[in-house]
């Protein structure tokens, strides 16, 4: 038995080192992962922005991340009307028209209640954007206090950050870990929480 869980920690050992180095060489050959602009935005949540995103009132905060490798299909639309006509069109022209050839989309929402409302966005020197294996990425994100007027979203019980960050990259990654970060957090294992971003769809 115990000859059976030391083979399992040195095969699990192994694995997380290949994967390492795998991330290391991706690196050194293709360049690094950079955050390039990002669009962010915290609404009332009794209305979904993202279609198949978060909404509703929260019990508990959640998450969510979707990756974007290339452009949606011209006819789809990847958010909603609930901030208006205008600010959709906004929000869809970010995620269809950026360069996939040099890069990709992170989508990314966070939910909480109006008295703990954060703002997403791109997080700078303690956890860079790198390649965690040959087509797998690490993409952080800050979650920052949104320190919301008295009147700013007075009526919502809940509320939504909702952020597209392009990412430079030589090639875009199959998958991506998301480690949402709080201000004062000194290192990527002091995530909040950790999603692997998945590939939207229409819902």
């Amino acid at each position: 038995m115990r000859r059976r869980a030391l083979l399992s920690t040195v095969a699990f050992t192994t694995t997380a080192a290949t994967a390492g180095c795998l991330g290391d060489v991706r690196q050194r050959l293709s360049g690094p992962i950079r955050f390039d602009h990002a669009r962010g935005r915290i609404h009332d949540a009794s209305q979904s922005f993202v279609r198949g995103g978060l909404g509703g009132s929260p019990t508990e905060d959640q998450y969510a991340a979707w990756l974007f490798t290339s452009a949606p299909s011209s006819d789809v639309a990847v958010f909603t009307d609930a901030l208006g006509l205008e600010t959709r069109r906004e929000w869809d022209n970010e995620v269809h028209n950026e360069n996939y050839d040099a890069g990709f989309v992170l989508l990314a929402q966070v939910r909480t209640g109006r008295e703990h409302a954060r703002r997403l966005g791109p997080v700078p020197y303690i956890c860079d954007p790198a390649w965690t294996g040959w087509r797998r990425a690490r993409v952080p994100l800050s979650l920052d206090p949104a320190n919301l007027e008295t009147d700013e979203l007075a009526g919502a019980d809940g509320v939504v950050a909702t952020l597209a960050a392009y990412v430079t990259a030589p090639e875009a990654p199959r998958a991506a870990t998301v480690p949402f970060l709080s201000t004062g957090a000194d290192a990527c294992e002091a995530a909040n929480a950790t999603l692997t971003a998945e590939s939207w769809s229409p819902p």
